[in-house]
């Protein structure tokens, strides 16, 4: 099974709990709650946080594989 971030339909409060739990560093935590809560964009991290839009880009990718990870483990124990 390939389950997307966009095809989840998580709370804030379900998103910034696997944020803290699955993204080990906390510039990298608030990078992924930018993206994935406030829905900013590449550009405007990168901007925030004087970082290259590739640097927040694979940030983000870790992020969201660590956490599908984790999604994908639970789903499948409950089959």
């Amino acid at each position: 099974m390939c389950i997307k971030i966009k095809d989840l339909d998580l709370s804030r409060t379900e998103w910034e709990y696997l944020i803290e739990e699955y993204v080990l560093s906390i510039r990298d935590r608030k990078i992924m709650k930018s993206r994935i809560i406030d829905g900013m964009t590449y550009e405007d991290i990168a901007e925030l946080y004087d970082m290259s839009v590739t640097q927040i880009c694979a940030i983000c990718k870790s992020g969201k594989e660590r956490m599908l990870k984790h999604i994908e483990e639970c789903t499948s124990k409950k089959r």
